[in-house]
């Protein structure tokens, strides 16, 4: 019910900060992903690949999400053109510290990394926020603090034209009947980079999306 709760709650604050009620087209995506997380020198910690999650009746997109279970974290990852939401659950007994206002984002048109922008953010949980939505502006997502055993959700509307030639993510493009395609000319992945703290430690947090199937459907926002 919380976790119902929470997503309702992301899903009302993004449609009040649209500008505009307008009719679009959002692509979703199968995924397959990866978790990872290194020290600061590039040195692995731990690593494991995500699994994937039972098919939410109440989601638009024909696909599951991605889901992590670790010792310190659980997180649900949900993927389309528009946003990525995490749901982020701190399973440790010390706050954590996702330093999202230093993430990098990296594809195979950009490995040297390019810092995350967004047009707009969401957190809902114990803490609340919601930046105003300009049209045309980018900036720096939020920080998330998670204190122990606290759960959270954030949303964010990355700007990718830094990383994909078409300036959407995984570099898909329209076809000639308005349906998103994949380029297959190169592998479309993406590859976000996160600072994270916790415990008196400051390491990497390495996520990996690969799609394997899009799909496209008309939204209203």
């Amino acid at each position: 019910m919380r976790h119902a709760f929470t997503t309702l709650a992301v899903l009302a604050i993004v449609t009040l900060t649209a500008c505009n009620t307008m009719r679009a087209r959002v692509a979703d995506f199968d995924l397959e992903g990866s978790l990872s997380t290194q020290s600061l020198s590039g040195e692995p910690v731990a690593s494991r690949l995500l699994s994937t999650s039972f098919k939410n009746p109440q989601k638009l997109s024909p696909y599951s999400d991605l889901f992590y279970d670790g010792p310190l974290l659980r997180a649900d990852f949900s993927v389309n053109s528009d946003f990525l939401r995490f749901s982020l659950s701190n399973k440790s007994n010390e706050q954590i510290k996702f330093c999202f206002n230093e993430a990098e984002l990296i594809t195979p048109f950009k490995t040297s990394g390019s810092k995350l922008a967004v047009y707009s953010s969401v957190i809902a949980g114990k803490v609340v926020y919601s930046d105003p939505v300009i049209k045309g502006q980018t900036k720096t997502a939020p920080a998330l603090f998670l204190d122990a055993h606290q759960k959270s959700t954030i949303a964010m509307s990355p700007d990718y034209s830094g990383v994909f030639p078409s300036k959407k993510i995984f570099n898909i493009r329209l076809d000639e009947n308005e349906l998103y395609y994949l380029d297959n000319s190169t592998s479309p992945n993406l590859e976000l980079r996160i600072p994270i703290e916790y415990e008196g430690k400051r390491e990497m947090l390495v996520l990996k999306f690969s799609p394997t199937a899009i799909n496209t459907r008309i939204s209203y926002r």
